[in-house]
């Protein structure tokens, strides 16, 4: 008989410690697993980090680039000997201007690019003086309110702007007779004293430069008559080159009248005003008297008694902005001497009428040019072509009245009248006068050689007919066929 043992009783109170003791150890091991995985991260990241760090990080006494505000401005080849040669140049600066000076932007490093080729770091900071930002005190000079340009004190800046006055009153007295009576700026200046960058601190000549040029103003120039480049380019204190580059349409040295140009001119900071009493002399034009004289001939003309210029003083004051003058007024207007009257006898003895009226042909060749309309002017006769050395005869028997070397576009040129002026002949481009003033001549009588002198584009004889004075077609002295 199998005998069944009876179940020990169960206590409620022992149950739940023994779950509890259950729960807490897989707490446990749980809190293990997590702590190692926090372990875990945490030597990842620091081994990160000091990857990262090692990467970067610029050793000090190896080589690096600098760089300023980001930007990389030189390879050095050690880092503390750039650093130290920096504060040594910094305080030499600061012995030298006699204030403190310290870097205005940020200074960086970085490693070195592989391959790269550093400088000596001892000669680094005095070859980057001028690109690194070093900051000092200065001085501005202030227009309108607003900082143009800094020297290193107050004296360098107000010398500066006594400068630009000193050369406006200097170019104003270049000319004789010129008193200033006052000058001043248009603009309010002020002295202020600022942080500046001591590449930007300038001598006082300097200074004065840029006060005087400012910046650059376009304004336009419109073409009238009689305008050149080389003039408008010279008027606005402009190269011709300058001019061309600011006007690309225009080719060649062809303007229209009303073509707009472009004209970089400077625009000052400073507006000089100025007021000047200028004195000086003027000319008074003498008139001239003509005395008629029957006994003499048409082209003997005698100056009798020569005409002298009279003479005033005139005072006036004169104000100007920038040297352009911009007003005027007359103070005083003395008379120092009279002008003398020029006195001309002319002569007017009529001229014998010695021509006969038919016309002899002046020259062989043959016709190139005829009377008339000829291009945009009026041809006031008839071109015959012929080589040069070929005789010139008189058209017809008369008085030589004018024979010259040279008369204008004429060139050498014979006038031959052939009665009381009632009819001219003109010879003109000759280049040989064989008759002089007051010759008399017969018809068919050579007078000269055919040339090319004057306003010619080959040998030829130009030939005019005049009657009382007024150019005629030569043609109609010729009958058909002669």
């Amino acid at each position: 008989m199998r005998v069944r043992r009876a179940a020990k009783p169960v206590s409620r109170g022992s149950g739940t410690a023994s779950l509890r003791g259950r729960f807490g150890a897989v707490l446990r091991r749980l809190g293990r697993t997590r702590a190692a995985h926090r372990r875990a991260i945490f030597l990842s990241l620091v081994a990160l980090l000091a990857f990262g760090f090692a990467f970067n990080s610029v050793s000090h006494n190896g080589a690096c680039s600098v760089l300023v505000d980001g930007e990389v401005v030189a390879v050095v080849d050690n880092r503390a000997v750039f650093e130290q040669e920096l504060e040594e140049m910094l305080r030499a600066l600061e012995d030298e201007l006699g204030q403190p000076v310290r870097l205005g932007g940020e200074i960086s490093y970085r490693r070195a690019p592989s391959g790269s080729t550093p400088t000596a770091a001892a000669a680094a900071p005095e070859a980057l003086r001028d690109r690194l930002p070093i900051v000092g005190v200065g001085y501005f000079v202030q227009v309108g309110g607003q900082n143009v340009v800094a020297c290193r004190d107050e004296a360098g800046a107000r010398e500066a702007v006594a400068v630009v006055m000193e050369r406006y009153q200097e170019r104003l007295t270049e000319k004789s007779g010129v008193e200033i009576l006052n000058c001043s700026f248009k603009e309010e200046v002020a002295y202020v004293q600022g942080d500046a960058s001591l590449a930007f601190l300038r001598e006082p000549e300097d200074a004065a430069d840029v006060l005087e040029r400012g910046t650059d103003k376009t304004v336009t120039h419109t073409v009238v008559k009689g305008d050149t480049l080389w003039g408008i380019a010279r008027s606005s204190n402009m190269s011709v080159t300058d001019l061309r580059k600011a006007n690309p349409a225009v080719k060649g040295d062809l303007l229209h009248i009303g073509d707009q140009l472009s004209l970089v001119v400077p625009d000052p900071y400073l507006t000089l005003l100025s007021e000047e009493r200028y004195v000086y002399r003027q000319a008074i034009g003498f008139q001239t008297q003509v005395r008629s004289d029957p006994e003499r001939w048409p082209w003997e003309r005698v100056v009798t008694q020569a005409g002298r210029n009279g003479q005033k003083e005139i005072t006036v004051d004169i104000r100007r902005e920038n040297g352009e003058e911009v007003s005027r007024r007359l103070v005083s207007e003395v008379l120092l001497s009279d002008p003398v009257v020029q006195v001309v006898v002319q002569g007017t003895k009529v001229i014998p009428d010695r021509g006969t009226g038919r016309l002899v042909w002046p020259v062989v060749g043959r016709i190139t040019s005829p009377f008339g309309r000829r291009y945009n002017s009026i041809h006031t006769g008839i071109d015959i072509a012929a080589p040069v050395g070929t005789p010139v005869l008189a058209a017809d028997s008369g008085t030589v009245t004018k024979s010259q070397s040279s008369l204008g576009g004429y060139g050498q040129v014979i006038f031959i009248d052939h009665g009381g002026g009632s009819l001219v002949t003109v010879y003109a481009h000759l280049s040989k006068r064989l008759v002089g003033v007051g010759a008399v001549v017969e018809k068919g009588q050579e007078i000269g050689k055919v040339g090319s002198t004057g306003r010619s584009t080959g040998p030829h004889l130009h030939f005019e007919t005049r009657i009382n004075g007024t150019p005629v077609d030569p043609i109609q002295f010729y009958p058909s066929g002669s």
